[in-house]
């Protein structure tokens, strides 16, 4: 079978033709007209339709020209094609492969949705991207090195920035562009989940980010920017605090109130206030450690506890002399020795 299928006033520079092995052929010079579903004029073959041949020449696929033609599995485009239109091959699931013509311009809303095709990458020449144009499709490479935007611009999908204005899709879809080579699409479900960052901070124990949209299940941002950490810059030297029963005290140290955290020194707990636990004994030569939990916070805390006084001999005397212990063994020693001398000074006369 075959047919005319030219733009509306010109119909006649387009040709179809349908041949027995499942092939439909376009051939001419111009744009195709645009159909509703069900209403090409090959529709008779949707189901029979297995490979369709734009030849040289083409410059557009119509609006739902092969929408649902269930056994098409093979596409072939022409360098001169510019346009494909809205729905253009919905619900081809045989579809496996498309290789999109590097002059290509616009791909209309719907046009490769619910097909078989796991990965596609758009040209750079790409200028009009349409709602849901790619969504079903698990890999999208977006080759931006040329992207040129428009005011108009549709959304880059409902996977980038669904539910937003056009001026914001824009901006993130510009945000992919100029950081980014080849842009792949959320891998969790193909469709970001986005969160609105509004701060502009950064401390010193994590990196901080500036205002923009951020998808949080494959950590891309849509727009904005990660800010490097601020390195302890407002770090200030603080003398020791006593801690109170209502209040945590400090050593002595460098404190950085960016990040709250103690670059030399540390906190000291409520140490008037909680159980104690006993980890070890003072003696008279080493400190002790003491465990405490606070009952106002909970935390655990640990103090030393301040070596013992040496304790006095069992058989000690007194301070007037007494007989007996230590002293008075002492003083025997001493009158053995004199009692010795003594003697030694009789015997020589």
């Amino acid at each position: 079978d075959w047919g005319y299928c030219g733009a509306a006033g010109n119909e006649e520079s387009l040709t179809w033709v349908f041949t027995n092995d499942g092939t439909l052929t376009i051939s001419g010079t111009g744009a195709m007209a645009n159909y509703h579903p069900r209403r090409t004029p090959w529709y008779a073959y949707t189901s029979s339709i297995k490979s369709v041949v734009a030849e040289d020449g083409v410059s557009s696929i119509g609006s739902s020209s092969f929408w649902s033609c269930g056994e098409l599995a093979s596409v072939a485009l022409p360098d001169t094609l510019q346009h494909i239109g809205s729905e253009g091959f919905m619900h081809c699931l045989k579809l496996t492969e498309i290789t999109l013509p590097a002059d290509l311009r616009t791909i209309g809303p719907d046009a490769l949705y619910n097909t078989g095709l796991s990965a596609i990458t758009i040209p750079s020449s790409l200028e009009r991207l349409g709602s849901n144009a790619v969504g079903s499709i698990d890999t999208v490479v977006l080759l931006c090195k040329n992207f040129t935007f428009y005011t108009d611009i549709e959304p880059f999908w409902n996977a980038t920035i669904y539910g937003y204005a056009d001026s914001e899709a824009t901006m993130a879809l510009a945000q992919f562009c100029t950081t980014c080579q080849f842009v792949p699409l959320c891998p969790t479900d193909y469709t970001h989940t986005v969160a609105d960052k509004t701060e502009i901070a950064a401390t010193c124990a994590a990196a901080g980010h500036t205002a923009g949209w951020y998808c949080e299940d494959c950590g891309v941002w849509l727009s904005g920017e990660t800010v490097d950490p601020i390195n302890h810059k407002n770090a200030q030297t603080l003398a020791a605090a006593e801690a109170t029963a209502t209040e945590h005290g400090h050593t002595a140290g460098v404190w950085c109130p960016d990040c709250e955290t103690w670059l030399s020194g540390g906190d000291v707990i409520h140490n008037t206030l909680g159980a104690q636990t006993v980890i070890k004994e003072p003696t008279d030569t080493e400190e002790g450690l003491v465990d405490i939990v606070c009952t106002v916070c909970g935390e655990h805390g640990q103090y030393t506890a301040a070596k013992t006084e040496p304790k006095p001999d069992d058989n000690s005397g007194n301070d007037s002399g007494s007989s007996g212990g230590f002293w008075q063994e002492i003083t025997g020693f001493f009158r053995g020795i004199i009692d010795w001398f003594l003697r030694l000074f009789k015997w020589l006369g």
